[in-house]
């Protein structure tokens, strides 16, 4: 099979992340994989992929990796750590941050300690931030344990 398409992954931080200040979370590591489609040319360790149930291979960091025409490629590049404990990061805030796609609704509640439903249609496409409603007592709970588990209020 003849290869029409080559991608390089140039990210570092895959195995080392930066670490948070004031108690902040720490970074994610970048990862890549091959989905579907690689040429066979090149070898590969099959892993899971983080924050999802695929699996691919993983792509080889800092070189070109030839793909055939109907391969997948998803990529994650690295971020900064955090700052400051999540859980006192305003409700409101992680609100938006979910309204807007940048943390999942499981994030807001694992991460941040705020408990928000989804309340429109579950097939919508689009999904106005009207759709969304915090529950404060869960918050309230959830902000509680979290602290209780990291030893600090």
């Amino acid at each position: 099979m003849e290869a029409s398409h080559a991608v390089g992954a140039m990210a570092s931080a895959h195995s080392t992340t930066r670490r948070g200040l004031l108690a902040g979370a720490g970074a994610v590591g970048a990862a890549g994989a091959l989905l579907s489609g690689c040429t066979g040319e090149d070898n590969f360790s099959v892993r899971p992929y983080p924050d999802t149930e695929r699996s691919g291979d993983d792509l080889p960091r800092k070189q070109l990796v030839r793909l055939g025409p109907d391969t997948r490629v998803r990529l994650s590049f690295p971020g900064g750590g955090g700052y400051g404990r999540p859980t006192a990061r305003p409700v409101e805030a992680v609100l938006s941050d979910v309204v807007n796609g940048y943390i999942t609704i499981d994030a807001a509640r694992t991460a941040y300690g705020v408990g928000i439903d989804y309340v429109g249609r579950a097939d919508a496409l689009v999904r106005p931030p009207d759709t969304y409603r915090v529950d404060q007592e869960r918050t309230t709970a959830l902000r509680a344990d979290l602290a209780d588990k990291s030893g600090k209020s």
